[in-house]
C-alpha cells in the first residue's frame, strides 16, 4: 500500500509540475518589440540569430543566439552600423526567459563580462508594421551575419 501510496504522490507531482513548465519555444521565432521603450525598434529572431532594427533611423544590431535550453538562451553582438555598440562586439549576455504568455516574456538577463543584470519583457510584434520593412529587417540579418 505504502508503494502505491508513494507511487500516486509522484505521479501528481510530475503532473502538476509538468503543467507549469513554459514552453518558450514560440520565443525562438517570429517579431518582437520591447514592451514600453524603444518603441521603433523591431525584433526579428530565426532561431541562431536576431536582428534589432530601429525603423526610424535605421540603425541596427546583430545578435547571435545560443540557446542553451527552452527557455534560456545566450546572445552575442556580432555586427552592427552603431558606433555606441560597436565596443561591445563580441560581448555576451546571459538570457533566463522567467514568464511568458500569449503576447510575450518576462526576462532576467546578465552581462557576462560585466556581472551586470536587468529586467525586461519582449513582447511580440503588435506596432503596425508594414510588411516591405519586414522584409527588409529580415533581408538585412541575411546580410549583416558575418
Amino acid at each position: 500500500m505504502k508503494t502505491i501510496t508513494a507511487l500516486f504522490f509522484l505521479l501528481i507531482g510530475t503532473l502538476v509540475t509538468g503543467q507549469n513548465k513554459l514552453n518558450c519555444k514560440v520565443y525562438h521565432t517570429g517579431f518582437f518589440e520591447f514592451e514600453g521603450k524603444h518603441s521603433n525598434v523591431v525584433i526579428y529572431r530565426n532561431k541562431k540569430y536576431q536582428i534589432e532594427y530601429n525603423t526610424a533611423n535605421n540603425e541596427w544590431i546583430t545578435i547571435k543566439l545560443n540557446w542553451t535550453s527552452n527557455c534560456n538562451y545566450s546572445f552575442t553582438f556580432i555586427n552592427t552600423n552603431m558606433d555606441n555598440i560597436k565596443p561591445f562586439i563580441g560581448h555576451s549576455i546571459d538570457v533566463n526567459i522567467t514568464s511568458g504568455n500569449s503576447e510575450g516574456y518576462v526576462y532576467h538577463s546578465v552581462v557576462k563580462d560585466e556581472g551586470k543584470e536587468f529586467d525586461g519583457k519582449i513582447i511580440f510584434l503588435v506596432t503596425d508594421t508594414d510588411n516591405s520593412i519586414k522584409r527588409k529587417i529580415k533581408h538585412k540579418l541575411k546580410e549583416t551575419k558575418s
